[in-house]
């Protein structure tokens, strides 16, 4: 998945669909919450689905920021599994049809999107104060190396195996951002990950988000300032 070529980009590039404000976006993340947005409605045609993923607000969100074809596909997968909710039969034959063709990555961004963190992310980047374009490749860098600076916690999940391989990653790779990600009963797990890796790592800031039964964090990577004194 990260041998994918990033597009270029124009400065400027489709200025109109690059207009979203801060406060545009975390509207649009609370009425996807409240389920005011038409595509958590449940949908029988996934030929349907996709066309009214395509025109939603959310697709519009992301559009703009993602070049690579491979990455647009999968942003649509994830959206159609957020449609699935609980349906497991559902889950598990989009899981199926993601993991034949991508792989574990790809159902990973699938994951990324259906659960909001790319959401979470964007929103970050804009706290930021990013470009229009540092966005655009922020956005693609973290999805070509989903599997590097993204945990996604699970029931086989060891919290003190996965804690000490972050804690390894962040001290050897130096990334600018880890995220954890967690849903139902793996959030605790995700907390007590966050908490050893918190106490082990001096360059990183946690931000953690809670909503419903979904827990996220991401390491951030303290700049470091060079000062000069007298």
């Amino acid at each position: 998945m990260s041998d994918n070529p990033i597009s270029d980009i124009a400065e400027g590039q489709r200025k109109a669909e690059l207009n979203w404000t801060k406060e545009q976006i975390l509207g649009f993340i609370k009425d996807a919450k409240d389920g005011k947005i038409g595509i958590v409605n449940e949908i029988s045609s996934a030929y349907q689905s996709v066309k009214i993923q395509r025109s939603s607000s959310e697709w519009g969100l992301y559009s703009p920021y993602i070049k690579n074809p491979i990455f647009r596909k999968l942003a649509n997968f994830g959206l159609q599994l957020r449609l699935c909710g609980k349906n497991m039969d559902r889950v598990r034959f989009l899981q199926g049809k993601i993991n034949k063709k991508y792989g574990i990555p790809g159902w990973h961004i699938a994951e990324f999107v259906a659960n909001k963190i790319l959401s979470k992310f964007i929103v970050s980047l804009i706290d930021a104060n990013k470009t229009a374009q540092q966005l655009t490749i922020e956005v693609e860098q973290i999805l070509s190396n989903i599997e590097r600076d993204v945990t996604f916690i699970h029931s086989n999940t060891d919290v003190k195996t996965e804690a000490e391989n972050i804690i390894t990653k962040l001290n050897v790779l130096s990334p600018d951002l880890h995220i954890l990600t967690s849903k139902g009963s793996m959030t605790t797990k995700c907390r007590n990950i966050a908490l050893m890796v918190k106490e082990n790592t001096k360059n990183y800031r946690p931000e953690d988000f809670s909503d419903n039964d979904e827990y996220v964090v991401f390491f951030k990577k303290v700049p470091n300032i060079a000062r000069n004194f007298p």
